[in-house]
This record gives C-alpha cells, structure tokens and sequence, in this order.
C-alpha cells in the first residue's frame, strides 16, 4: 500500500528561477498554497515538514476539547454542518454529549 503525504510539493516558474511551492490542507478544511523557498525537493520537502508540523499553539487535553464540543451555540463542529447545509434538532446534541462525558470521562478522572 502506498503513503500518501498530507501535502503536495510542485514547482513554479518565478524571476529568480524555479522554487518549490506546497499545497495543503489546514485544521479548518482550508487549502493553503505557500513558498517553500527551496530550489531542491530534499530541501522543499524539510521546509514543508517543518511548515506542516509546527506547533504554534498550545494543544489542549481531550477533556478541555471536548468541554464545549456538543454545546449548541459553541461547538465548532455543529457550526460547520449548519454552514454545510446539514440540519438537525437541538436533542440530537444533547444525547451525543451525554453518552461522550459518560463513557469517555469517569467520575475518578481528572
């Protein structure tokens, strides 16, 4: 089976000769097309890696994650079905929320 990257490297053409550029989807869906400013792939690809894996913010525990994820005014994820068009009832959170902080959080953890 083959490895498929989380990134396409391509060249461009440009007045100071031919770079890399990737292309890539980030943590909204979003595609993001950036310079790499390298003119050898080896050297493309670190620069990508780097690029692609950087951690600029902190990362939050799966608890604080989950804290507001089936909250109906809050939740991300029910924001972007709404602006994909996908309609559902207020009930429907409110059973995922309930099954999720029970099953996945015990009353012993922290």
């Amino acid at each position: 089976m083959r490895f498929k990257a989380p990134f396409t490297l391509y060249k461009r053409s440009t007045q100071e000769g031919k770079v890399w550029c990737v292309s890539y989807y980030d943590d909204q869906g979003r595609r993001v097309r950036k310079r790499t400013g390298e003119t050898t792939k080896p050297q493309a690809m670190r620069a990508t890696l780097r690029m692609v894996t950087r951690q600029d913010k902190d990362v939050p525990t799966l608890r604080e994650y989950t804290q507001t994820f089936y909250v109906w005014g809050q939740c991300s994820w029910i924001k972007l079905q709404h602006a994909k068009g996908k309609g559902f009832n207020r009930q429907w959170p409110r059973v995922f929320a309930r099954c999720w902080t029970t099953t996945s959080f015990p009353a012993s953890a922290p």
